[in-house]
């Protein structure tokens, strides 16, 4: 799992989303080890989860916990796949983005997927 500072630094905002179908998602996923499940469970403890995506329309919003830079967490039971990392610097998933970066992820909440184009804003 990312535990740099820099994780806790990131935030994005959400400038689409669209529900898709299960046959629509990106790729399989990857799979955290225990002890990284336990790690991201640490971050989120706490942390209110919106009620709807639509609450995830508008703001910003904390990366509060990610494995492998290709898996992020923003609150409990809400995360998202890189499905279109950037690639400066290496190949993509192990890239952290930057400021400004906008990229096609997979958001995952109440059991539904989303596309969503998201913007990196710090």
């Amino acid at each position: 799992m990312n535990k740099s500072p820099k994780t806790n630094m990131t935030s994005i905002r959400f400038l689409s989303l669209s529900k898709v179908e299960a046959s629509d998602r990106c790729g399989l996923e990857p799979a955290p080890s225990i002890k990284d499940c336990e790690d991201i469970r640490e971050a989120l403890e706490g942390v209110a989860t919106p009620e709807s995506v639509d609450a995830l329309r508008t703001g910003e919003h904390l990366v509060r916990a990610s494995y492998r830079g290709g898996q992020m967490y923003l609150y409990p039971g809400v995360r998202f796949n890189r499905c279109d990392p950037c690639l400066r610097g290496g190949n993509g998933y192990t890239f952290w983005p930057s400021k400004g970066d906008k990229e096609q992820v997979q958001l995952r909440m109440n059991g539904e997927t989303y596309n969503a184009l998201v913007e990196f804003t710090s």
